[in-house]
């Protein structure tokens, strides 16, 4: 008898619990931006005042989310967007007469833990306009191209630093999934029992430094051909130093990005969703 009165305890807590879930299905859509190595300003330190803003690109998205109390929930998101750059943009004489240039389309999808820290207060009357904090983490997946005589050309396979070289062997070909740690604000405002409008700012920590292609330093010509098949020399000079200055000037050794900052990029978006279930 004991047995069958706890069992029954723990599922009318259970029916208690789920009775407080709420669920969402959504839509998002608004602007993507990167912090890489090509395009920063003078004294950007990654800083996002000093971001390459005039290649700001779009971003789309969907979402799933569970919110428990209106307190905390969990969200399953998806999004589909591009980041691009040029160094000729900057207003650092050095990195715009290093006169590099990338876009890359990233693929993304995140798991983040949503805070609504006025749900810890009571009000007279139920909020419309909720703010919440966000963190998770994320993969992603990316694809550098640069603009070349004419047309977008694939970055890695050029190995544009050396890469897979018997004389760099620390420099291996990079992958193209990384992770992100998402973290950001947002707000919702309730158009109706069933709709959500939200707007957020996301910002992802990244575990790679090559979104851009940029990381390191010049390597010697001779040794960049001997990295590519021969078809793909000529855009892989191109690629790896398009330097305004004295063609012949000697490069080799000498910093291409900066490798103590790993790439960073971020969402502005516009969210509208609808409740489940919700009566």
């Amino acid at each position: 008898m004991k047995q069958f009165f706890l069992a029954m305890s723990i599922l009318l807590l259970s029916v208690k619990s789920f009775s407080q879930l709420t669920y969402e299905v959504g839509l998002s859509s608004g602007l993507m931006n990167a912090a890489t190595d090509v395009g920063t300003k003078k004294g950007s330190n990654l800083n996002p005042l000093y971001y390459d803003w005039n290649l700001t690109q779009l971003n789309v998205g969907v979402y799933g989310q569970v919110t428990y109390k209106n307190l905390i929930g969990a969200r399953l998101e998806f999004t589909n967007g591009v980041v691009a750059a040029n160094d000729v943009n900057s207003n650092s004489k050095h990195i715009n007469t290093r006169n590099l240039n990338f876009k890359s389309h990233i693929y993304e999808a995140s798991l983040l833990t949503t805070f609504y820290p006025t749900s810890l207060f009571k009000f007279k009357k139920p909020l419309k306009v909720t703010p919440y904090l966000m963190a998770g983490v994320g993969m992603f997946s990316f694809f550098p191209k640069a603009w070349c005589n004419g047309e977008w050309v694939s970055l890695r396979k050029l190995h544009t630093e050396g890469q897979n070289s018997k004389q760099y062997p620390d420099r291996k070909e990079y992958s193209l999934t990384a992770m992100s740690i998402p973290v950001g604000i947002g707000s919702t405002y309730q158009l109706s029992p069933m709709i959500n409008a939200r707007i957020e700012v996301v910002y992802r920590y990244t575990n790679t430094d090559y979104l851009d292609d940029v990381s390191k330093t010049y390597v010697d010509p001779n040794i960049l051909k001997g990295c590519v098949a021969q078809k793909q020399q000529a855009h892989a000079m191109m690629m790896a130093s398009s330097y305004k200055e004295i063609t012949s000037k000697n490069l080799t050794g000498k910093a291409r990005g900066d490798a103590g900052n790993n790439d960073r990029f971020f969402t502005f978006n516009f969210k509208i969703g609808y409740k489940i279930g919700k009566k």
